[in-house]
């Protein structure tokens, strides 16, 4: 096992029965995250291991997740890895690329597995809302160029 992979591993436990503050008990957070029901785990540690890496370090970290165990193993934590930290609006260009890798390299083992599906499906909602919110500033960053 990696140091990568015992942070992930570690991350998904770092949060059991701890709940995120509210928006309302916290001025300076004005994300609402509703992914995040069940508990905050911090996984800002994997990313930023990760972010230190060179690109073909990733490369074999994300070659090196195993499938095996409850949910899909090492592949689903990954995969809320990327959620969790995706919902947060940090880092979005660079999880956009270890998705893209990781894609690439695991779709056979995606396609066969129910519970990856359901997780991939859960990212799939929050890339959404962020590119939506992306496309909103897009937009009022040309209405404001056009103007001028």
């Amino acid at each position: 096992s990696t140091e990568f992979v015992k942070l992930l591993r570690s991350a998904q436990h770092t949060g059991k029965g701890r709940k995120r503050p509210s928006a309302g008990s916290d001025s300076n957070n004005n994300n609402n995250n509703s992914n995040n029901k069940e508990g905050f785990k911090d996984y800002s540690s994997c990313i930023e291991a990760l972010k230190k890496m060179s690109p073909s370090a990733v490369d074999l970290e994300i070659r090196s997740l195993s499938i095996l165990g409850e949910g899909g193993g090492e592949l689903g934590l990954f995969l809320d890895m990327l959620t969790h930290h995706m919902s947060s609006c940090k880092d979005f260009e660079i999880l956009q690329a270890y998705l893209a890798a990781f894609l690439r390299i695991h779709e056979q083992a995606l396609i066969g597995h129910d519970g990856l599906q359901a997780r991939l499906s859960k990212l799939g909602e929050v890339q959404g809302r962020m590119w939506g919110g992306l496309k909103q500033d897009f937009q009022q960053v040309l209405c404001l160029v056009s103007a001028f």
